[in-house]
């Protein structure tokens, strides 16, 4: 609970940088400079019953592992670190990517930035619902773009733009 309250808590002890990210899913940002090195901390308040629920929620396995700081567990329950290892992209459930199409752009953006193969599975879903791209905010789209335009591969990510329909 309180994602922005505690994001603008631990920024103000860090010395960091607070953004609020969404304020209806109470989703706050901190971003540390440390030692030239930009470090961004998400806190985000549960978006279900329980933290597998919220999880399943995600938009890859990959960004569905959580980290308990008392005990110093890691809880995966997608598999999320076996994909990393892989260096594999996969959607959290099937209905990742129509919940939310913009995921169609970040799975592109995300695969360019950090080598990582997008699963056959994640593929399928991005050229079925590539149509549902136009339902979303055209700023969102616009920052997504942005960021590929900005990020290491931008080239590859306009070819995966083009060959997965979207």
């Amino acid at each position: 609970a309180n994602g922005i309250k505690t994001a603008r808590a631990v920024a103000n002890s860090l010395k960091a940088k607070f953004f609020p990210l969404d304020d209806e899913r109470d989703t706050g940002r901190v971003i540390l400079d440390l030692d030239g090195r930009k470090i961004v901390l998400d806190f985000a308040s549960y978006r279900g019953t329980n933290l597998e629920t919220d999880l399943m929620g995600r938009d890859f396995t990959i960004n569905a592992i959580a980290f308990e700081v008392r005990s110093h567990q890691i809880f995966d329950p997608l598999g999320g670190k076996m994909d990393l290892q892989e260096m594999k992209l996969r959607s959290c459930t099937p209905s990742s990517i129509p919940d939310d199409p913009i995921r169609i752009l970040r799975a592109i953006r995300l695969a360019a930035d950090f080598g990582l193969k997008i699963t056959t599975e994640t593929r399928a879903s991005i050229k079925e619902n590539a149509n549902l791209l136009v339902d979303v905010s055209p700023e969102r789209v616009r920052d997504e773009l942005f960021r590929m335009l900005e990020g290491s591969k931008p080239t590859s990510c306009l070819r995966a733009l083009e060959m997965l329909g979207a």
